[in-house]
């Protein structure tokens, strides 16, 4: 049983400057300076007009016009890059 002490967890860290913090059971932060700002909308539309699982977005956070922050649901599974 995970407990809140267990997070900040860095579940993942790409060498792009990207990386995915866990901050609660269910929730993530994807964070970077290279997040495309289409990310957030496009995880949002697939959700409401397809069945293909991906995560909630919960909120997009923006620093001088771009995004650097996307919060959304932890889905677990495998990792792409060890798919």
């Amino acid at each position: 049983m995970n407990t809140t002490k267990d997070y900040p967890k860095t579940i993942l860290h790409t060498l792009g400057g990207r990386k995915v913090v866990r901050i609660r059971k269910t929730l993530v932060v994807k964070s970077g300076d290279d997040l495309r700002v289409h990310k957030g909308p496009t995880l949002r539309f697939i959700k409401e007009n397809t069945t293909i699982p991906v995560p909630d977005v919960h909120d997009i956070r923006w620093k001088d016009g771009k995004v650097v922050e996307l919060v959304m649901d932890y889905i677990p599974g495998k990792q792409l890059n060890k798919a």
